[in-house]
Formats: structure tokens, sequence, C-alpha cells
């Protein structure tokens, strides 16, 4: 897509506002007293009261209901206001340190002798 650059520097211009507003309100609550963890209790109360929302105890603690859009709106303050607070870590998946092969005799050696005749009747 091609833009003007007065498009270009109009976007740009809106961008930085938006950046700068999160900014502002990261430091103004830090001025309260407000940091992260409280800041995102104060956020689902905000939304619960707000979309009339209630909030339940999951099994990591206080939550609104999942879909919700008092969730939703809490989430985009959390992700606005602290943007580093909202990114979820991805997990390294673990690899497995047994070797398939090694694994699959391991199984073929467990079987009785009744299950080894089925298998190569099978075959």
């Amino acid at each position: 897509m091609s833009f003007t650059i007065e498009t270009r520097n109009q976007a740009y211009l809106i961008f930085n506002a938006v950046s700068d507003t999160g900014t502002k309100f990261a430091v103004e609550l830090a001025a309260l007293g407000v940091d992260e963890v409280v800041g995102r209790a104060l956020a689902m109360e905000w939304a619960s009261a707000k979309y009339h929302a209630p909030i339940t105890m999951g099994q990591r603690g206080l939550m609104l209901p999942q879909g919700s859009n008092a969730r939703s709106a809490m989430n985009r303050v959390i992700g606005f206001i602290w943007p580093s607070e909202s990114a979820t870590p991805k997990k390294k998946a673990k690899r497995s340190k047994v070797d398939p092969i090694e694994a699959l005799i391991k199984k073929i050696n467990a079987l009785t002798p009744a299950q080894r005749r089925r298998i190569r009747a099978a075959i």
C-alpha cells in the first residue's frame, strides 16, 4: 500500500500521542502509588462495575468471566498502560530426552506372549 507523506505523518503523530498517553497514565498512577499488580486489581474492579460482570475465584486467583466484555476492557486498559505487564512470555516446548525408537522397543518387549501372537496374527 502506498500512502502520501502527509497521511503517513498524521498517522505517526497519532501513534506518538497514543504512546505518550499510555506512558503519562503509568506515571500518574505511579505517583498515586499504583503499580502493575495493584493496577490489575483496580482495573478488574473497574471493569466489573462498568460491565456488571462478577469477579470470581479461579484456580489462579480472582478473575472476570472468560470472553466477557469486562475482561476484554480490563486487558485493553492494562495493555495500554503497562504493555510489559500484559505481554505473556511464550513457553518453550521441552524436548523429550527419550529416543522414540528406544521407547517403542521397550513397549514391544513389555508385551505378553499372548499380545505378541495377536499382533502377528493381525499382520
